[in-house]
């Protein structure tokens, strides 16, 4: 399998075994010239389908709308007004939090089906199922585009960040964070 960053087809590092859901098992490897981790063979889409199911989205409502109220007040410090995607919104508890806290318009995306239907039938969000690219937002659409823990979990990193380029206006704000690699599996003390 090669590099879905940098293509590269030398040999990976195995580092360990991973499960998403039980009776899956992967391997865990790094790329020797990116240092990229993934999963090797990356996961089918009936296997994300399953591991995005109902019970992956159990998220304490009011913390995430606490974050999401807290993040307005960043929001309302760069302009008063403008348009906000959060990629991996979940069930959207954190831009319902930024909706209620400020007069950004906000929108999202997530893979599960279960999920985007709460967002949209309790919150009343704008938010679409899919890949960010099925949703075809027009170029230079978002003030903001809010890529937080997700990247991990695309397929195709590259064709994600191409697209949230692409969706970006020229002055707009990009936030990308990723899992800390071997620090998120290691006990804090």
């Amino acid at each position: 399998m090669s590099c879905q960053i940098c293509n590269s087809n030398d040999h990976t590092t195995f580092l360990s075994k991973v499960s998403l859901i039980y009776g899956t098992e992967y391997d865990l490897v790094e790329c020797p010239e990116c240092r990229i981790i993934f999963f090797s063979p990356l996961p089918t889409v009936d296997q994300l389908a399953a591991f995005y199911s109902a019970g992956y989205y159990d998220f304490d409502r009011w913390r995430e709308e606490g974050k999401g109220m807290a993040f307005a007040r960043q929001l309302n410090r760069l302009k008063p007004t403008g348009k906000f995607i959060d990629v991996g919104c979940a069930t959207g508890f954190f831009i319902n939090g930024i909706k209620q806290h400020s007069k950004w318009e906000v929108f999202g995306t997530d893979f599960g089906a279960s999920a985007v239907r709460f967002a949209k039938e309790q919150l009343g969000l704008n938010v679409q199922q899919g890949d960010l690219a099925d949703a075809k937002f027009p170029s230079e659409y978002f003030d903001y585009v809010h890529v937080n823990n997700v990247l991990e979990h695309v397929p195709n990193p590259i064709e994600l960040m191409t697209e949230c380029k692409r969706i970006l206006k020229p002055d707009g704000v990009f936030y990308l964070s990723v899992p800390n690699g071997a620090v998120d599996c290691r006990d804090i003390i």
